[in-house]
């Protein structure tokens, strides 16, 4: 049998939190890039590691938006310094750009144009746990207060449940039947196919957010379930000898005992490994498809890897940013990556007002592939046509070979280490008791 087999969810349920931090409309993205120029002319200058205004002719500009979250002033006046009668602007501690947060590390950090950060410095202003500091000065400065979120006053933020999810399935598939003859039944079947979602999530809840609902269509992609590649086989042999069989068909006594009523029964399964999130990053280097074909289980002495070396190496080094000691300048703190590497989403100073507008989305690649031989030999000792005693030895996974998976066995939705390594194998301890390894069972069953 050959067919497609087609499937769509449409308008399922799914439940959102409407407070998406926001950094586009209200400006705080353009001004986030202005902070970014200022905290690079600072530090050419020797002004230090921060990122104020020191006034005009200075290389540095004004932030009225970050300056009304530090010291409550109002936007209108965060030029109003430098000039006859008016404080100085960066310098002291009466200037207007006075403030400690100026330079503070957790700001600055987000700043690092090597991983610059607008919705993570955005995220410690409007955050419930700098509320009580960064709010009222918001308040005194007569910036509205959904300036960052849309409803900050409802507790535990606004939810709202619709009908956002979908789902998409297509698959050719092909399928093989040999009923019982002449001592043999085999089926097996081969599918390729693909599962799309726009709720990469598990399917026991219906709580996921939008990467950003500013643009909704950045969350369809490769679904947690999908399987692109699965082939799978079952089989009855039994052995042409002993009493009724082509060979030694008119043995019987301790001849048709020894030799007749053998059999070899299994199952085999071989498939594509199950998708991995990688989460918004960046690919340097290489392609998805090139990155996609890197994967495989790799054998240390005492680890096991799914990269190479190589690209595990640099994807650390692009990860690890921060600012030299002795100049402030920027720097990667264990060395610049070089060749191919998984990168984060700001990598090469790529500054995103909402999730998915640098690098990819949502990466999903595919662990390594699975291979699972169930194998068993039977013996059947007859004693009238209905009523036989029957031995059978079964080998689960027969040839104890692991199948390693990139992250839990236990996970229904699995995030790829950017380490490299793989930490478990295959088992289903929950359901089945399968521990993953070979399992032997001997089984006597007398059937009538």
């Amino acid at each position: 049998e050959v067919r497609y087999v087609g499937n769509r969810g449409h308008r399922l349920w799914r439940q959102i939190d409407l407070n998406e931090t926001n950094t586009l409309e209200n400006g705080f993205a353009k001004e986030f890039a202005l902070a970014q120029q200022n905290l690079t002319a600072n530090i050419n200058a020797g002004r230090g590691r921060n990122f104020r205004y020191f006034g005009p002719g200075t290389g540095t500009f004004p932030l009225p938006i970050i300056l009304a979250n530090f010291s409550g002033v109002n936007p209108a006046n965060a030029a109003a310094c430098g000039g006859s009668g008016q404080p100085s602007c960066g310098t002291g501690s009466t200037a207007l750009y006075a403030s400690s947060l100026f330079a503070n590390a957790t700001f600055t950090t987000a700043l690092n144009p090597l991983n610059p950060s607008v919705l993570g410095f955005a995220g410690v202003l409007s955050g419930s746990t700098n509320n009580s500091l960064f709010r009222p000065n918001r308040d005194l400065a007569g910036l509205p207060a959904n300036f960052f979120k849309v409803n900050p006053d409802v507790l535990g933020d606004p939810f709202l449940v619709d009908n956002g999810t979908q789902t998409w399935y297509d698959a050719f598939q092909i399928e093989f039947r040999r009923r019982m003859s002449h001592g043999l039944l085999l089926q097996g079947n081969y599918t390729f196919s693909k599962s799309q979602t726009n709720f990469y999530n598990s399917s026991s809840s219906v709580f996921k957010n939008y990467f950003s609902l500013h643009d909704v269509s950045l969350d369809k992609g490769i679904g947690p379930y999908d399987i692109t590649h699965s082939f799978k086989t079952n089989f009855i042999y039994e052995f042409p000898f002993g009493r009724g069989q082509r060979w030694l068909s008119g043995s019987s006594g301790l001849v048709n005992g020894f030799l007749g009523g053998w059999g070899f029964n299994g199952s085999i399964r071989v498939q594509s490994g199950n998708p991995v999130n990688f989460g918004n990053v960046q690919l340097v280097g290489m392609t998805r498809k090139e990155l996609q074909d890197l994967i495989e289980v790799r054998k240390g002495n005492s680890t096991v890897f799914f990269l190479p070396e190589d690209v595990i190496s640099n994807t650390a080094k692009a990860f690890a940013t921060g600012f030299s000691t002795t100049t402030n300048q920027p720097i990667f703190t264990n060395g610049a990556p070089t060749g191919r590497f998984i990168a984060p989403a700001g990598f090469g100073n790529c500054q995103q007002p909402y999730a998915g507008t640098c690098g990819i989305t949502n990466l999903v690649l595919k662990g390594p592939r699975f291979v699972r031989p169930d194998l068993s030999i039977v013996k059947k000792i007859k004693f009238t046509e209905s009523n036989n005693l029957e031995l059978r030895a079964e080998f689960l996974n027969a040839f104890n070979a692991p199948n390693f998976i990139i992250g839990n066995a236990a996970n229904d939705v699995n995030a790829g280490p950017l380490s490299g390594v793989i930490s478990n194998a295959y088992q289903d301890t929950s359901t089945t008791n399968d521990p993953g390894g070979r399992l032997v069972q001997l089984v006597v069953r007398w059937n009538f």
